[in-house]
């Protein structure tokens, strides 16, 4: 994983934030070859093996992000962990960037769930720099709450990171779970509400953009100091404030992970795919420029753009009841790809040309 900036705001080039909102990604980290945890079998991994296995991880992150290995990523990451994480690898080196700041996860509470595949465990941890930084480096959230969600998928695989979003620890709940970190099974009622819930939150974040009702959101999910949720409403907002015409869909990737919480609720982990298009208006262009402090801009080269489009993934942890409601708990999100149509011709000047590239 990469570390998240001390101000982990909405990630990705955001391109209808492009003009105000800039961030960093972090993501997750993986065991080595040979490292603990590695072949284990069902069942067979314990707590104390799951936070060995999240050990080697960490040192293994720390070398991958300073090296902007992504093969080593991809040893211990998948899903969108990896699709995530990454992208920001290709764009620090295309940005000649690197920024890394060595890391470690305290494990505040781990538990283990060995039925069913894949095999899961998950850590709800705290991030830990490794080394003294000047505290122009640290911002608000020098230390921020994750959740690392580990999957197994066969006997001899790795663990690999699937779900790594930043959160608030203590705005919820221990996990259930038995004296041995087991979790406990999560209520059939629960389990239905958490079913749905992807979905649910893609169509309120699409509400919220075309409509800027909030809906079950709130406005803290999209400004927090250690995570934020990317806020659709206030990019399409710049976006058309510089003169073009623009919009942004949320879809789920997959199925929520659940795993019952001590007071009875559930914490759902889970991931949806961004789609942000700009469009200019044919007496403009967008004039995409590369911004030292916004590395994912540098996935689109600099020029002229008729259309811009951005892809990109949020993982999302929510709280939820058996009657369904729920509120944002973390969030880690990222652009995975940005793509333009090139403009046909130089153009004079006109809204939107100032338009650079964010988040």
């Amino acid at each position: 994983m990469r570390r998240r900036p001390p101000r982990a705001r909405p990630s990705g080039a955001r391109l209808a934030a492009l003009l105000l909102l800039a961030t960093l990604l972090a993501g997750c980290a993986s065991s080595a070859p040979g490292s603990a945890g590695a072949g284990a079998g069902a069942g067979a991994l314990s707590v104390q093996g799951a936070e060995r296995v999240l050990a080697a991880v960490m040192a293994t992150n720390n070398r991958a992000n300073a090296s902007l290995d992504t093969k080593l990523l991809a040893s211990y990451e998948t899903g969108s962990a990896f699709a995530i994480d990454a992208a920001q690898y290709q764009a620090s080196r295309l940005a000649h960037a690197s920024d890394s700041l060595p890391f470690g996860v305290v494990p505040l509470q781990t538990v283990v769930s060995g039925s069913g595949t894949p095999e899961r465990f998950l850590v709800v941890g705290r991030t830990v720099l490794s080394r003294r930084v000047p505290k122009s480096q640290l911002g608000a959230c020098p230390n921020d709450d994750t959740l690392l969600l580990f999957e197994h998928s066969a006997p001899g695989d790795r663990w690999r990171i699937a779900l790594e979003p930043s959160a608030d620890a203590g705005r919820f709940a221990e996990l259930a779970a038995s004296r041995d970190g087991t979790a406990s099974v999560v209520p059939a009622a629960l389990e239905k509400a958490t079913d749905e819930l992807p979905g649910r939150v893609a169509a309120a974040l699409v509400r919220f953009e075309a409509s800027g009702r909030l809906g079950s959101l709130r406005p803290s999910d999209f400004n927090g100091a250690c995570w934020a949720v990317p806020n659709p409403r206030l990019a399409v907002q710049q976006a058309e404030q510089a003169g073009f015409d623009a919009r942004e869909l949320f879809a789920p990737v997959g199925p929520s992970v659940t795993f019952a919480l001590a007071d009875g609720g559930g914490l759902a982990l889970f991931a949806l795919r961004f789609v942000e298009t700009i469009v200019a208006p044919v007496s403009s262009a967008i004039a995409w420029h590369h911004d030292s402090q916004v590395i994912t801009s540098s996935l689109l080269p600099a020029g002229r753009y008729s259309r811009v489009t951005e892809t990109g993934e949020v993982e999302i942890a929510a709280l939820v009841g058996s009657s369904g409601t729920y509120g944002l708990a973390g969030a880690y999100s990222g652009t995975t790809s940005i793509t333009g149509t090139k403009a046909k011709a130089p153009l004079p000047g006109g809204p939107g040309t100032l338009l650079s590239a964010g988040g």
